[in-house]
This record gives structure tokens, C-alpha cells and sequence, in this order.
């Protein structure tokens, strides 16, 4: 005689659920126990297809990525915003520097790249302070990485990039601000 849960429709060495309560009942002769609720129930509630049942099995971890997606996309903003605050306040501290600068015969493309530079500093000490945090939350994480491993070299990789992009891109328009400067205007301010 086989034990079958009428829950999950597996054996009883194979059920998750029998040490919560599963009641078990015979298969063979007769009607199992529990099979007849199980088959009203699936009668009052008509036919699912595979794909509904799919997608019923994956929400959980449909809604995780929806909602890590979110954060992401957040996060993102958060860091461009804040990027951007802080280098236009630099540039804004800086603009009698970067007048003489110019006076005296820096290239527009210069004063870009100095304020590149600032930005891709700030970024690297940012990166430098989060990989290793990065690397401790995905070993926290670890259960829910589907197909990845917390220490994944090449997602660590892109993410880095995407942050050095997303650096790069708040310290655009600081940047031309900066190469925009009028050396006398900037003179007369000091």
C-alpha cells in the first residue's frame, strides 16, 4: 500500500508538508482520502492550463525580482542625483580656479576632464566602500540567486560599469558648465 498526500499528490517520504498537519490516505482500492474534496474542488474552480500554474508556482520570485528591479532603478537615480549636486557644487566653488585656468590657457577639453576626473574619484571611492558590502549581502542573499553565485565576477563587473556609466552621466552637464566658463566673467567675481 503507497501513502499519496492529497495536497501534493507525492508519497509520504516526499511530501514537505506532513510534518504540518498532512493527513495521508491510501491509494489503490477505494478512493484515497481527501481525493474526492480535491476533485470537487478542482471542478467548482474549471480547468487550469500549464502556463497559469507556472505562473502561479514563480510569483513569489516574480514579485522579488519586480520589486529588486524597483530598488534598482531607484538606487540609480539616487546616486545620479547626488553625483550631480555635489559636482555642480563643486564646479560652483570652483569657478574663479577654472576662469584663471582658462585664462591663462587651459583648453575647454582640460576643464572637462578635470571635472571627469573628479567625478570618476568619487565614484571609485564609492565603488571601493560597496563591493565589499556588495560581496557580504549577496552571501546573505545567497538562497535567492537564481544561477548565480554571490561572488559572480562578470555581474560585479557590469554592475561596476553601470555605476562608472551612471558617474560619468551625472558629470555631464557640470562638466560642460565648466568648459562654458568666461575666463573675465570668472575673474571679476573674485
Amino acid at each position: 500500500m503507497v501513502y499519496v498526500c492529497p495536497n501534493t499528490g507525492r508519497g509520504e517520504d516526499e511530501c514537505g508538508i506532513a510534518s504540518e498537519g498532512c493527513t495521508f490516505g491510501a491509494s489503490g482500492v477505494g478512493t484515497p482520502h481527501g481525493s474526492a474534496d480535491r476533485s470537487r474542488a478542482t471542478a467548482n474552480s474549471g480547468p487550469t492550463t500549464q502556463r497559469a500554474q507556472f505562473d502561479t508556482t514563480i510569483s513569489q520570485q516574480l514579485l522579488f525580482a519586480r520589486l529588486a528591479g524597483f530598488f534598482a532603478i531607484l538606487a540609480i537615480l539616487l546616486v545620479a542625483t547626488g553625483l550631480y549636486g555635489t559636482l555642480v557644487y563643486r564646479v560652483n566653488n570652483r569657478t574663479v580656479e577654472i576662469g584663471v585656468r582658462m585664462a591663462v590657457g587651459a583648453q575647454r577639453a582640460q576643464v572637462v576632464w578635470m571635472v571627469l576626473r573628479d567625478s570618476l574619484v568619487l565614484t571609485a571611492i564609492g565603488a571601493g566602500i560597496g563591493v565589499p558590502f556588495a560581496l557580504l549581502t549577496g552571501k546573505a542573499l545567497a538562497s535567492v540567486l537564481y544561477g548565480l553565485k554571490p561572488t559572480d565576477v562578470t555581474s560585479m563587473t557590469i554592475a561596476l560599469a553601470g555605476v562608472a556609466l551612471v558617474g560619468i552621466g551625472a558629470s555631464v552637464i557640470p562638466a560642460s558648465r565648466a568648459a562654458g566658463i568666461d575666463p573675465l566673467t570668472a575673474l571679476r567675481e573674485e
